[in-house]
């Protein structure tokens, strides 16, 4: 049933045999996971509903528990299928579970979730920070904890806009874990600060050294804030469009969305011949789809491909539509036809390999391999 993904058989089978094998819930915890990684939540709830019944004298319950409230935070900030209700019912439901699980080391992956959603959905970056500062104060954390609690809590700052106090915890994680993705990742958010403020000499020294990160993500991400700076910094003599362009990044990053399509608009009306317009349409589609705004963020996405179709981002358009009719449009279609279209108009891509992938799964791998 797993191999099919028919995850409610499976479910129903895995609680057959820990019934009768007295498992403990082992067996249903690891379906759990594989339902929220294939984004079955309702499926995955059911999972660690399950296990939560069995009492919390069983050594799975906390992390049940946990896991429970994972599924509604996956469901808020990636699927971001959320309203007003649904982040004030979160976060009570989140305060509960804080009470339960009691305020020790058990807690700290939950007051993350927690202040996340606060300070980003719930307009409340204050209490996000002060909890965020009580995890950090809390006895017998490994060195691993801290940083994690660290990195949300400066990401927090950077919401703020406490950029430069931001700055001093992602170095101090940068300095701790420098062969590690978190140091890593922290290497990036701090280039990324430098970046906002304007210094893009030192943003790309950084960005450099992140192009060999073994993370692969961390690493792309690098290369595509780097050639950002790289085309569009000798555009203009005094870098007027970069800065103006890095400060409306800083207000998306703190999802003051108007504002920032404000000063993006701003750039297209001073400088109407600038590299960056293909950027821009780029960024407002970034902030589409963080307000889960999926139809508008292929509006600007198609706007990439028909008026800047040779630049260097159409590529990552079409990607990006083909994974939004994918996973949040549910019109596999659609989205297979936007992969396809990656094999076909962009030969050279280097999104070729997965776009080859998503499209034989979305048409159940029956065609030829050849034809592509």
């Amino acid at each position: 049933c797993v191999q099919k993904k028919e995850f409610k058989s499976a479910l129903v089978q895995a609680q057959a045999l820990d019934k009768r094998e007295k498992g403990q819930g082992n067996r249903v915890m690891e379906l759990g996971e594989t339902c929220l990684q294939n984004s079955d939540y309702a499926t995955a709830r059911n999972a660690y509903k399950y296990v939560i019944e069995l009492g919390d004298a069983e050594p799975n319950f906390y992390r049940a528990y946990s896991s429970l409230l994972n599924v509604r935070f996956r469901e808020i900030t990636y699927e971001k299928r959320f309203s007003e209700t649904d982040i004030t019912s979160a976060v009570s439901e989140y305060r509960s579970a804080l009470k339960i699980i009691g305020w020790n080391r058990n807690a700290i992956r939950v007051a993350r979730e927690l202040a996340i959603i606060q300070a980003y959905y719930g307009n409340d970056a204050t209490s996000a920070a002060q909890l965020l500062d009580s995890c950090l104060a809390m006895p017998g954390l490994t060195d691993m904890q801290k940083a994690e609690i660290k990195m949300s809590l400066a990401d927090v700052l950077v919401l703020q806009d406490d950029i430069w106090q931001a700055s001093l915890y992602y170095m101090q994680i940068d300095k701790e874990f420098k062969y590690e993705t978190i140091g890593h990742e922290a290497k990036f958010k701090n280039a990324r600060i430098f970046y906002y403020d304007g210094d893009f000499l030192f943003a790309q020294s950084q960005l450099d050294v992140l192009k060999q990160s073994t993370s692969k993500l961390i690493a792309n991400d690098a290369m595509k804030l780097s050639i950002l700076i790289t085309d569009n910094l000798g555009l203009d003599s005094n870098y007027t469009a970069m800065n103006l362009f890095a400060k409306a990044d800083l207000l998306l990053e703190q999802h003051q969305f108007a504002s920032a399509f404000k000063l993006y608009d701003t750039i297209n009306q001073a400088f109407p011949y600038h590299g960056l317009a293909d950027e821009i349409y780029l960024r407002k589609a970034q902030a589409m789809q963080q307000q889960g705004k999926w139809e508008e963020a292929v509006g600007y996405l198609e706007k990439i491909v028909s008026e800047h179709g040779d630049d260097i981002l159409a590529d990552d358009a079409v990607f990006q539509m083909g994974e939004i009719y994918e996973k949040h449009l549910n019109n596999p279609e659609k989205a297979a036809e936007y992969y396809k279209k990656i094999l076909f108009e962009f030969k050279g891509s280097l999104l070729t390999v997965e776009a080859r992938k998503r499209f034989r799964t979305l048409r159940g791998d029956a065609a030829v391999e050849d034809d592509i």
